[in-house]
Order: C-alpha cells, then structure tokens, then sequence
C-alpha cells in the first residue's frame, strides 16, 4: 500500500473537494487474465439492496476511520492541501486500486518536524488499529521529504473487507509540518440473487476430464438428500471479492465438471467447472483457481470454492477428483 519507498515522488492526481474537510469517491478496478499472471476481479455496481447497504456501511466507515486519527497538541485541520508541501500531500484517488472501495482523506497542519509529529501519532495509534507499516521518501532536487505510517482494522463479517488508514507527513516551512490521512475501506460484493442452483436439481453428474486421458471418470448423484447438501453448500459460497492477485503458473488441469439437471435427460439447468492443476490433490479453490458457474446457460460470477470438493466428496462417500 506504500506509496512513499521510492526516491522521487510520483505526483498522483487525485478528486478534491476543496471547501470539505473530508471527501469521499469510490474506487475504480480493472480486469485481466490469470494463470501465471495476474488474476483480476472486476466489481459489479452495487445494484442490490445488501450491495448499496455495504457500499454506504464502506463510505461512512472510511470517514469513521479518519476521526479515529489523534493529532499532537497545537495541530490544525485545514480544508485543503497545505501549500509548500512539494506534492506529497495530494491525496490519492484510491489506497488500494483494485476493490470495491469508499475514500475518505483530511488535512492538518502541525508544529514541530515531521519525525517529531509522526512520532507523536505513533505514540498515541487510532482505536482498534494494528500498524501495518511505514514508509519514507525524499527528492534530491528540491531536497524535500515525507514521511508515512499505515494502520488497518479488522474486517467486518459480510459487509466490510480490508479498512486501511494512511497517514504522510512533510515539512510545509515556518517550524510546522502537513499532514494528510487518507483511509480506504473495501465493502464485500454479496452474492447475487440470481447465481442460485435451482432447488429443482434433481440429478448432479459429476465428471473429471483429465489431460490426455479420454475420461477421467464421473458419478450420477441421484439420492435427494445428498443433491439437497450439494445444491445448499455450493449455494453458500462467496462471490471472488474484487481484487488483483499475482497468480503461480499452473499447469495440466484436470477440469471437474458438475451439471445439475431436473432429471436424467433434461437440460442442464446449471453447469459448474473446477480447474485442478498437477499434483491434481484437489487443492483448495482461490483467486487464482476459482469455480465459474453457468446457470440457464448464462455465465455467472466466479466463487471462492475453499475446499468445496473434500466437503462434496464427503456428503457422497465417495472420490471424485
């Protein structure tokens, strides 16, 4: 999250409400590939009712979180950039680009140096925060410098994901040193509604291609109850969360497919595919490896399976990878 460990200081243009104290935009995401890459995710618009409560839950908390921050004694908010702060105060569209996010972020102006301020905020942390590091930067030509210190808080189950606060200090002349906090707080994309298995399942077909082989083997799952656990446990599974994640280099996939139908001969009502990469152990799904799903022929948000296939092959008594 750093954005002070280098030498030079990259300026980053930033949205500015001039006559607030604290203001607040939403994070932008990107998209990509995987497998060796990078795996992104990109976040839907908060369209549902859960969806606006958490992006709203994410926008106050990020402005909750700048009110944690106490400053030294004789420190002044002010209501933009302090001027003479060489650009090291220009607060950033976002901490953290690639998530669902709300911004929030505040100035002040201090007396003192900026070690001996930060010092003093580092004394007295905000409520409820871990530090999660600090950084320093410095311009040979101008001969500034700035430093910065990071806190987050735990997330909050199903509404809030990583919530970070990042405090940066320069020299602004005259004995007073600038200060910017800028907080992120990520709200949880939920589930969508419509990326449901249908409860008409009556049959689950359950088939393992493996590389170079012409079946890998498959089962027919048929007995009510253990469909009803199969339907109820993949319908429980998280949506990926938006994010950009440096992914190994996978190779030879094993793909298990499970098509769930009304019956025997009727169409496929939902499709699921799982990539197993070699050593092919059924290794947990993740960022990197996650389950798409098809409903009504229609792709549907990828999940974050875990280890959903340990837990299918237990409800059957059986293996399938």
């Amino acid at each position: 999250m750093h954005r002070l460990g280098r030498i030079i200081v990259v300026l980053v243009v930033a949205v500015v409400a001039a006559s607030a104290a604290v203001a607040i935009s939403a994070a932008a995401t990107f998209g990509g590939g995987a497998d060796g890459r990078q795996q992104t995710v990109r976040p839907p618009r908060a369209t549902s009712p859960k969806a606006k409560s958490n992006q709203r839950a994410a926008r106050l908390d990020a402005a909750s979180l700048i009110t944690k921050l106490t400053l030294p004694a004789g420190a002044t908010r002010v209501p933009a950039e302090p001027a003479h702060d060489h650009g090291y105060l220009k607060p950033m569209p976002v901490l953290e680009l690639e998530s669902a996010s709300e911004t929030a972020h505040a100035w002040w102006t201090a007396p003192g140096d900026p070690a001996s301020v930060l010092a003093a905020i580092e004394a007295n942390p905000p409520a409820g925060a871990t530090q999660d590091g600090s950084g320093s930067a410095g311009n040979s030509k101008t001969g500034s410098s700035a430093l910065d210190v990071d806190y987050q808080w735990p997330p909050i189950a199903g509404v809030l994901g990583s919530r970070v606060l990042q405090v940066t200090v320069t020299s602004i002349g005259g004995g007073r040193t600038g200060v910017l906090a800028e907080s992120q707080s990520d709200w949880i994309v939920p589930r969508p509604a419509s990326e449901r298995i249908p409860a008409a399942t009556r049959v689950v077909q359950i088939a393992s291609a493996v590389p170079g082989a012409a079946d890998g083997g498959s089962v027919t799952v048929t007995r009510d109850g253990q469909i009803r656990s199969i339907v109820a446990l993949l319908n429980r599974l998280p949506i990926e969360q938006p994010g950009v994640t440096p992914c190994p280099l996978l190779s030879d996939p094993r793909t298990i497919t499970m098509t769930f139908r009304g019956r025997a001969s009727g169409p496929a009502l939902a499709v699921l595919r799982f990539a197993d990469y070699r050593p092919w152990r059924a290794a947990d799904s993740n960022q990197c490896a996650p389950v798409e799903l098809s409903i009504g022929g229609r792709r549907r948000p990828e999940l974050d399976g875990g280890d959903f296939i340990k837990r299918i092959e237990r409800i059957i008594g059986l293996s399938i990878t």
